[in-house]
């Protein structure tokens, strides 16, 4: 429990609560324990799990796009960043046809997660994922958009939804359960 005085703590703005060493916050006036700073939620909305997704769709698309401007091969992104002068890397051709599409997965995973509450929807997002990936493939196998359908990107794009739910939801369920020891 925090000390009543101030000493090693910093007064929060909302209300003269004070913000001990302790990540928690507490009332002076009648000195009970306050919810946790950490995941404090706003509007709803739990922080944590805002940054967590949102890192989690920024870092593997910012990562695709690197690959893809720097590949060398003629992509749709590649064309339209064509002024810029880009180095080629060699990647291995595993990676340039199927790493882009799971880091593409990744960040589908987290994207849609950045929509739904934050309390046992993985399930949910896993589906609209799925969904969401099977129908993007099969509008290229019609040709209604350019591209080519391959039945190995759904694999790998499905397979890395799954990979991102569960390094989402495997920590948080340990966390938890330490946190009832």
């Amino acid at each position: 429990m925090c000390p009543p005085e101030p000493f090693g703590t910093t007064q929060s703005p909302d209300r003269g609560l004070y913000v001990c060493s302790q990540h928690t916050k507490y009332d002076p006036a009648d000195d009970r324990i306050r919810k946790p700073i950490t995941g404090e939620r706003n509007n709803g909305v739990d922080i944590k799990h805002q940054a967590h997704n949102t890192a989690g769709l920024i870092l593997p698309l910012l990562t695709g796009l690197f690959i893809y401007l720097t590949c060398g091969t003629r992509t749709y992104l590649s064309d339209a960043f064509s002024r810029i002068n880009v180095p080629h890397i060699d990647y291995p051709e595993v990676l340039i046809n199927y790493g882009c599409d799971a880091l593409w997965g990744f960040a589908l995973f987290h994207g849609l997660s950045l929509l739904e509450e934050p309390k046992n929807n993985n399930i949910k997002v896993l589906i609209k994922a799925a969904v969401l990936i099977i129908t993007l493939e099969s509008v290229q196998l019609f040709e209604f958009i350019p591209g080519t359908f391959d039945p190995i990107d759904i694999l790998t794009e499905t397979t890395a939804v799954f990979t991102a739910m569960l390094i989402t939801t495997i920590p948080g369920r340990l966390f938890q359960n330490e946190k009832r020891t």
